[in-house]
């Protein structure tokens, strides 16, 4: 779906069951102020996975290299 137009880009913190429902509820509500870009996990196992296409992109030290390249 397209996020809609006033959409805020955010980084989840957690590729787990929490980090997944919140991604869900922003990527299926149209009205969603926030647009989910990248996730960050602290757990190496979930590195390189996406969830409804956003991608797990490093640990919570990756913050700010996350920040600048998903503004």
């Amino acid at each position: 779906r397209l996020a809609h137009a006033s959409a805020e880009n955010v980084i989840v913190f957690g590729a787990g069951s929490g980090g997944s429902q919140a991604i869900r509820a922003m990527m299926l509500d149209p009205q969603s102020r926030y647009r989910p870009v990248a996730i960050l996990d602290d757990d190496t196992d979930k590195h390189e996975l996406r969830i409804m296409g956003v991608p797990v992109v490093g640990s919570r030290a990756s913050l700010a290299e996350a920040a600048a390249r998903y503004q």
